[in-house]
């Protein structure tokens, strides 16, 4: 089978190649109001993480269990008891804050 020809690019594949050659000429949309939206989304869902964390502890500061009671206080006896859910709530936390901030950084101004 032999090679096509050479033929010229069409469509989004020509854009492509101008806004290669002549970079100051790429425009590309932002979504600003849908950057907006996600980011109002997973705010909404870490003030509901934040509530829940908040009973978690609340619960294993007044626990009977010694160990428990100092999870607040020694977060290398947190991240030791692993069937810890306080423990599994920060880090349930955590992951979706590092969705956040990925996702602050493609902002409603800029990205």
């Amino acid at each position: 089978m032999t090679a096509p020809a050479y033929q010229e690019p069409r469509g989004y594949h020509r854009l492509a190649d101008l806004m290669g050659q002549y970079p100051e000429v790429a425009i590309f949309r932002r979504f600003g109001s849908l950057n907006a939206l996600n980011l109002l989304s997973l705010q909404a869902e870490l003030i509901n993480l934040q509530v829940e964390f908040r009973d978690v502890w609340i619960e294993d500061d007044i626990s009977t269990d010694e160990s428990e009671k100092r999870f607040s206080s020694y977060f290398l006896q947190l991240h030791n008891a692993e069937e810890s859910f306080q423990l599994k709530k920060l880090l349930e936390i955590r992951k979706k804050l590092q969705e956040y901030s990925r996702s602050g950084r493609c902002s409603v101004s800029s990205c």
